[in-house]
Order: C-alpha cells, then structure tokens, then sequence
C-alpha cells in the first residue's frame, strides 16, 4: 500500500533497532505498522482475551494486573468509566511501558486527548515519558514533557517507541505519521511535491525531545492545554 518512499531512503535508515509497540488495532496503528515496515521497524502489537486485529503478543495475567493500577491511577485526571473496556485499557500499558516516548494521531482538548487514545497518553504522562500528539483539526503535533503541553515540531522517533492513535484518522494523520519516519530516518518529505531530501545521516534519534512554546494560537488555547480537567 505505502510505495512512496525511495529505495535509498530505506537502505541508509539508522542501524539502530526500532521497535513499535501498539496494539495493533484499526486506524493510526496500523499505519504505524505498514508504514514502518519500509524502515525495517519491527511492531510489537500486544491484546489481551480478544485478539486485535495485528496482535502478535499476548500478554500475561500478571501484566494485566498491573496495567489495571495504571488505568486507575490515569483515571485521577481523565475521570472516566473504564470498567468496562479494562481488556484493552490495562493491555494499553504494555505498550506504554516498553516504549521510550509515545507518538499519537487523535485531537486534545482541555490537555486530555480523545477517545481511547487519551488512556495509553495520560499513563504515559503519569510515568514521566515524554508524549506527542499530532491533533488532526489543528493540523499540528504538541508535546507533553514533563507534564507541560506544548507545540512542537515535528518529532523524532526514539528507538523503542509507541505509534498509536484514533482508528477514525484521516490523510492528514497519515501523511503526519509519514513525516516522522521520514524525519527520523533521513529527512522530511515535502508534501507539496511529495519528493524526500537526502537523506541526514547525523541525524539523532533523541533530537527535538523538547517542543516550542505554542504561540499561534494565543494564550487563551494555552490556557485550555495546560487544564487537565475534561468532561469526557
């Protein structure tokens, strides 16, 4: 499906292992996944009871157990009801705790993301890793490090990461998800041409962990990223 990118683009990709860790659902994480794979990104997709529909990894009781306590502790600032979708609630931290940051397509508002998405982000923050979300309606990625929201440029994948996001993503979304590999593996492409530079061979993987400050949307959307309080 994805045969944009160039030959020599994949064949000068960093030598470093790239692992993504998702669940393999519908939507962003399968575009994280086939897209990927043309960098030779392996994807560790984890489920529990239900398998998704990439779950290659199903994990044991005992992580179970322990992504529940994470679900509940998310839950202090998400304020939601996740009895009911525990299955795949507690399998989200698997995805957060092998993963070095957290790389999501959905939409923020209030400083919570949207949907089920909002559950692996919001336990990520909680356990102190960095965080980027590209919001689909604001055509922008934000970055939450060390728990401030903050507009971003866009994103370097670290070598173990977590691609996920909103099942209902769009071209923007996954021209987004394009941009970062192409950015983490030899440079941007150029969405008016759709052409790729050469690739940047010193480029580091852990560059740009911190965002800018949001400016173009002026203090009063500042305001709104930086309350936690949501009434999903």
């Amino acid at each position: 499906m994805f045969t944009d990118v160039p030959p020599q683009v994949i064949a000068e990709a960093a030598p470093i292992k790239y692992v993504n860790h998702s669940g393999g659902a519908e939507g962003s994480d399968s575009y994280w996944d086939e897209i990927g794979q043309q960098y030779g990104v392996q994807s560790n997709h984890y489920y529990h009871g239900q398998k998704t529909p990439k779950g290659n990894i199903e994990i044991s009781e005992e992580e179970f157990e322990e992504g529940k306590q994470h679900v509940l502790k998310a839950n202090e600032t998400l304020n939601r009801k996740p009895e009911k979708y525990m299955d795949l609630l507690a399998r989200n931290y698997q995805q957060v705790k092998h993963a070095g940051s957290i790389f999501a397509i959905g939409h923020l508002k209030n400083g919570i993301v949207d949907g089920g998405t909002g559950w692996a982000v919001q336990m990520a923050i909680d356990d102190g890793k960095p965080v980027y979300v590209y919001d689909q309606e604001r055509d922008r990625w934000y970055s939450n490090i060390n728990g401030q929201w903050s507009e971003s440029d866009i994103p370097i994948l670290t070598p173990n990461f977590a691609g996920i996001g909103t099942r209902q993503i769009n071209t923007k979304g996954v021209n987004a998800i394009k941009t970062v590999y192409n950015k983490t593996f030899g440079g941007v492409m150029n969405p008016a041409d759709n052409t790729y530079p050469v690739p940047n061979t010193n480029q580091h993987p852990f560059a740009n962990i911190q965002g800018e400050n949001i400016s173009s949307d002026g203090s009063e959307f500042a305001k709104q990223l930086t309350n936690p309080g949501n009434n999903l």
